[in-house]
């Protein structure tokens, strides 16, 4: 057995060095001379960007070594103070949405619109045709619907209101996000003021990201990825493990009908889970007998998922889906291999699919033209294809902010003449100061992604038996795949960005063993 999870341990190890190498080569040094889709412009080339950003990094370092010991002693003495920090972000978040909050178009505006009329009982405008082929969305139009109905309790609302009530959820969503992203790095490093500072990056990086107040999948599943690893990591005490399993599995089949892509994360676990299951020592069948429990725990927690997302999801909805008009993963598989789209979202590939009108004949003819696709590409234009696609996917810091269909809808008037112009003058395309809010997000991303290579530094050894860095490069390694063969959507992995940070503050930590 521990041959078995060295091998794995070393593989996952170097399959994600190289294409985390691989993403900073093709971000670095060919996203200022290729096109492709959603492609921002920068003052400075990427490369310029991470000189400028690691200097910046260097000298804060220097000021944080000698700054650390005091942080740690004063911060173990006030444990309670992340609770106080979040507190006031969420305050924050709120106002930071209230004054730049604006609503947008594309499938954003198609769910947030059909959650209001739920709640106004207008069952008849509800959208059956596109909740019929995009059924992942019910979940999160199930949330929104309670979101708009709470609002109405404190009276009559707007449908402005409604949508900012939806807004403030995800600031709560993202406040808690930022609390268990501390919670995970304290434990993980052992160190408060290391865990300050992962809060801190994603404060600034997160936080106060304008995805903050888009009403989408991205923003409400952004808590589902930290979760379920600050429960991996609880688990890791061995005392009532298939209890917190069960809450794993929980978790992560809510993420999975918020934002299928959270799945990866519980994936990627059950995967260490089987190939590294060390942990406990002694007689096989215990460790066999645990492994079991933990099993069923989470058969059992996705059983009572689906039960209640039939009985209590579904019905509250209000819509007679059509099961035949369901786009299946074929249709994304499509996406990702349109040359002429870089691997985005197509029209032309919607309304190819929506020309069917059963699910087996749809998938059979997205099959179709996926492979043929890939046999017209096989070769050089395959690979500039997925060079194209990795831009798409990692070279934009901003998550593709603004890049969607219809993304500015509904910009709603100013409550002040103060605050709110002069941060839409940031977060607005095309305003005073955009291009600084579009480098700086830049800067950071890459800092990000030159840590996040050098994680498994040093790490060859100790790997397999460091589980909860393992769960993360093989999530990390899913994710980079997912990108790659099926849509490509920068957005998405928004999402993801807590794990990102954690994983990076491993790499400069590492760097920073070996240079010191």
């Amino acid at each position: 057995m521990k041959n078995v999870s060295r091998i794995f341990s070393k593989g996952v190890l170097g399959i994600y060095t190289v294409l985390l190498v691989m993403i900073n080569i093709v971000v670095l040094f060919l996203q200022w001379k290729t096109e492709y889709s959603c492609k921002k412009e920068f003052d400075f080339p990427d490369i310029v960007l991470l000189c400028m950003g690691l200097l910046l990094l260097a000298g804060f370092l220097l000021w944080y070594r000698r700054k650390r010991e005091a942080l740690e002693q004063a911060l173990s003495k006030k444990k309670w103070l992340i609770a106080v920090l979040t507190a006031g972000l969420l305050v924050l978040q709120i106002l930071f949405c209230y004054n730049l909050f604006f609503i947008t178009g594309w499938d954003a505006w198609n769910v947030v619109k059909n959650a209001e009329r739920i709640s106004n009982l207008d069952y008849l405008g509800l959208d059956i045709r596109y909740f019929s082929s995009h059924s992942n969305n019910l979940f999160l139009l199930c949330m929104y619907s309670y979101v708009f109905k709470i609002a109405h309790i404190f009276g009559k609302i707007t449908w402005e209101e409604g949508v900012f009530a939806v807004v403030i959820f995800q600031c709560v969503v993202s406040a808690a996000t930022g609390f268990f992203l501390y919670q995970v790095v304290q434990k993980r490093f052992r160190s408060y003021a290391d865990a300050l500072l992962a809060w801190v990056i994603y404060v600034v990086f997160v936080g106060f990201s304008p995805w903050l107040f888009i009403t989408y999948s991205d923003s409400v599943g952004l808590f589902v990825p930290i979760l379920l690893l600050w429960l991996y990591q609880l688990q890791q005490n061995g005392k009532q493990r298939w209890i917190i399993w069960f809450f794993i599995g929980l978790s992560a089949y809510v993420g999975y009908r918020i934002k299928p892509q959270t799945a990866i994360v519980f994936i990627a676990m059950a995967l260490v889970e089987i190939f590294c299951n060390q942990r406990i020592s002694g007689n096989p069948k215990k460790k066999l007998g645990s492994f079991a429990a933990c099993a069923l725990a989470v058969v059992l927690a996705f059983a009572g998922g689906t039960v209640f997302y039939q009985k209590f999801v579904v019905p509250k909805v209000h819509m007679t889906l059509d099961a035949e008009a369901d786009f299946g993963i074929a249709h994304f598989l499509m996406l990702g291999l349109h040359e002429g789209s870089n691997g985005v979202y197509s029209a032309e590939d919607s309304k190819f699919s929506m020309s069917f009108e059963t699910k087996a004949e749809r998938d059979e003819a997205d099959l179709e033209v996926a492979k043929e696709r890939l046999k017209e590409m096989w070769g050089s234009r395959l690979l500039s294809h997925l060079e194209k696609k990795t831009l798409v996917n990692f070279a934009d810091g901003t998550f593709a902010w603004s890049e969607e269909g219809g993304f500015y809808k509904t910009v709603l008037r100013e409550p002040n003449e103060t605050v709110s112009p002069f941060l839409r003058s940031i977060y607005y395309e095309d305003e005073k100061y955009y291009t600084a809010f579009v480098n700086v997000m830049q800067m950071i991303w890459l800092l990000l992604l030159f840590g996040m290579a050098a994680a498994g530094m040093g790490q060859a050894r100790r790997l397999a038996s460091d589980k909860t860095l393992l769960v993360l490069l093989v999530a990390v390694i899913g994710l980079i795949l997912f990108q790659t063969i099926f849509e490509a959507r920068a957005r998405y992995l928004y999402t993801f960005a807590p794990l990102f940070i954690l994983l990076a503050m491993t790499g400069f930590r590492n760097m920073e063993k070996k240079l010191c």
